[in-house]
């Protein structure tokens, strides 16, 4: 395993973390990221459709209330809860795909990348270091292996995420849970 382990991360670090292959997968994850929001207009312009009609649906139900051609009997009660539902429903998902695409553009300088490159690659080669494998958890999804050979993949989206979310004059990428300024286990403020 230790071996494996060893020659995972030394792929990871010598192929995909170069800043040439980091600035594809970057590329190809800016690509489907604006697919999918082009996808969620669609959407929320369907569930628009679908609320009116659940809206109209409720409508009639109330007007044949009180018009008096229906009684408010425990049927009447569940076709108005029934259609409040899928109203609800409709709501939050079209709330979630309006949140989505108010998301910004994420837009990486190539700056970024060659750090971001360069920070991940001496983590990666620091075997004392928990990075690692803290890397694998959050970006790689799966290892696997066949014989000889192994394939690694991962989320292009969470790796721009990650290089994103770094914070702006630090080396030390957002997703890295366990790190401290001062290399001990006494986390304190910095002095002024």
């Amino acid at each position: 395993m230790e071996k494996l382990d060893s020659l995972v991360l030394g792929q990871l670090a010598d192929r995909a973390f170069t800043p040439r292959r980091l600035a594809l997968m970057l590329a190809e994850a800016a690509r489907v990221s604006e697919q999918r929001k082009a996808s969620d207009r669609e959407k929320v312009s369907r569930l628009q459709a679908e609320l009116k009609r659940t809206e109209d649906r409720l409508n009639r139900l109330y007007e044949a209330l009180e018009s008096g051609v229906v009684d408010l009997d425990e049927t009447f009660q569940r076709r108005v809860q029934q259609a409040k539902a899928a109203r609800e429903g409709v709501l939050v998902e079209m709330a979630g795909l309006r949140r989505r695409q108010a998301a910004p553009a994420v837009r990486i300088q190539p700056a970024q990348v060659e750090a971001f490159s360069k920070v991940i690659r001496a983590k990666l080669a620091d075997r004392t270091s928990t990075f690692a494998k803290d890397y694998l958890a959050a970006l790689v999804t799966e290892v696997r292996v066949v014989d000889d050979t192994a394939t690694i993949s991962g989320s292009n989206e969470a790796l721009l995420a990650a290089v994103a979310g770094r914070k702006a004059g630090t080396e030390v990428p957002a997703f890295m849970r366990e790190w401290r300024a001062r290399q001990d286990s006494n986390p304190r403020p910095l002095g002024s």
